[in-house]
């Protein structure tokens, strides 16, 4: 058996409260993949956060510079951009993973 990577739940507070988030992180430091699972963020709005459109821009990326969360298009690397409208769950969900991505690192070193 190879060694892939980890996966956390984490529990950030969004919008409606809590947001269940889990992440997958390769021993590479890359993230693997993002799932969101109860929470009570506003319909069309903040829920639209499990939607691919939002999640998948977490996968792939290098967690060793701080994921930021931006209101346009992302131009660099460690940028995500914002759902409209929901900048308070876009932020829970990146905090989720960014401490996710933090916990893996030291886990690897």
């Amino acid at each position: 058996e190879k060694f892939m990577g980890y996966v956390f739940s984490a529990f950030p507070k969004g919008y409606g409260g809590e947001i269940k988030v889990t992440v997958g992180i390769y021993n590479d430091r890359r993230v693997a993949g993002v799932r969101l699972g109860e929470n009570k963020e506003t319909p069309g709005l903040g829920s639209k956060a499990s939607e691919d459109g939002f999640i998948n821009q977490y996968i792939g990326k290098s967690v060793q510079n701080a994921l930021q969360v931006v209101k346009r298009s992302p131009v660099a690397d460690n940028e995500i951009q914002a759902i409209s409208g929901a900048t308070i769950t876009s932020s829970a969900v990146t905090s989720a993973v960014q401490a996710s991505a933090e916990l893996a690192d030291k886990l690897i070193k």
